[in-house]
């Protein structure tokens, strides 16, 4: 979207023709956004020259709130030409957002890592300790409080795996 959207502006701020700017870059739109762009195209040319109301409909077909306000601005660039430079930053948030996401999925990873690396040490010790006293295996496994305090280690791993999973999903732009 970030690309479709930056080439299509950049011929549109060029020529002031936004359906000659998609019809000059549609080749390199990648698809499904290439679909999207198509169907605008076949509506302009083909069923009505409402480019405005062409506008409208292709603002409705993808749920993103920055490709919104872009299709917005196009359709206020189509009475007033002198809008278009209003286009650019508008392009521009977008690949903000799409370097912040980034950015906060790596800080995200982190945490994570640390999290299955203490998961992994407190199972391992289990093991470990057949291997160092197996008295104290024995006791683990074997007796009330030991099974008590292997079904509280599992429930507590289950417990912040849930959470883990829940509080480092990556944040989606939402205005």
């Amino acid at each position: 979207l970030e690309t479709a959207l930056s080439i299509v502006t950049t011929s549109y701020v060029r020529s002031e023709d936004i359906v000659g700017a998609v019809q000059e870059n549609i080749g390199y739109i990648k698809p499904p956004i290439r679909g999207i762009f198509q169907t605008f195209l076949s509506q302009v040319t083909v069923i009505s020259a409402d480019t405005k109301a062409a506008l409208t409909t292709l603002s409705g077909r993808i749920d993103n709130d920055i490709f919104r306000e872009w299709c917005a601005c196009l359709i206020q660039c189509q009475d007033d030409r002198t809008l278009k430079s209003s286009l650019l930053p508008i392009v521009h948030k977008l690949s903000d957002v799409r370097l912040v996401n980034n950015e906060l999925r790596t800080m995200m990873a982190e945490p994570k890592k640390e999290y299955w690396t203490m998961v992994a040490l407190v199972a391992g010790n289990i093991p470990l300790l057949y291997i160092l006293n197996r008295d104290w295996f024995n006791t683990l496994l074997f007796t009330l409080p030991g099974k008590i305090v292997l079904a509280l280690c599992g429930v507590v791993i289950f417990v912040t795996t849930l959470l883990m999973m829940k509080y480092t999903k990556p944040l989606e732009y939402k205005r």
